[in-house]
């Protein structure tokens, strides 16, 4: 079985077991550079209920460009190996409800498969926390935001923008 999938929209990690998350902490200057095999892995897909055992999968410039048997894949020489020995491969998760209130959260996603992640009350530090992520200077998911919170008036949360007239919704807006 061969398939290109973009690998920020399906990351593949080793189970917690392997203690590998090769290609979520990778930066996407590292993602197009290396080239990585893993092989020996019992494959989870998630097109049915069923488990795929001893895959090799191949990352190439960022892309999983082939998933199949050891007979069916050639690894290229000068490949990073990352050796599954049984363990499982599964699609990198996404949480699409999160509040993160700290960089020190974000490992915690990764060693728990999180691959991405949508903040659903943003503020500056979630753009630049995204930022940072992306350039590998942080370990983390993606991250998409949200903006801050919009209200009327009174608000219902401390700290959300509270819009009373077209003139303030247009302000909070911009």
């Amino acid at each position: 079985m061969r398939k290109t999938l973009q690998i920020k929209k399906a990351v593949f990690l080793l189970a917690l077991s392997c203690g590998v998350l090769a290609p979520a902490m990778l930066t996407h200057a590292q993602q197009t550079e290396k080239v990585i095999a893993f092989v020996g892995v019992n494959l989870v897909p998630i097109d049915a209920d069923r488990i795929i055992p001893d895959q090799i999968v191949l990352v190439q410039d960022g892309r999983i460009t082939a998933i199949g048997n050891p007979t069916e894949v050639e690894i290229p020489e000068n490949t990073d190996r990352i050796e599954g020995g049984g363990r499982f491969l599964m699609p990198g998760l996404v949480d699409m409800h999160v509040h993160i209130f700290s960089e020190d959260e974000l490992p915690l996603y990764l060693a728990n498969g999180v691959t991405t992640v949508r903040n659903m009350w943003g503020w500056n530090m979630h753009l630049r926390l995204g930022q940072q992520v992306l350039n590998g200077a942080l370990k983390g998911p993606t991250i998409y935001t949200a903006g801050g919170i919009i209200d009327g008036n009174p608000p219902q949360l401390r700290g959300s923008a509270v819009v009373e007239t077209t003139t303030d919704a247009e302000k909070v807006v911009a």
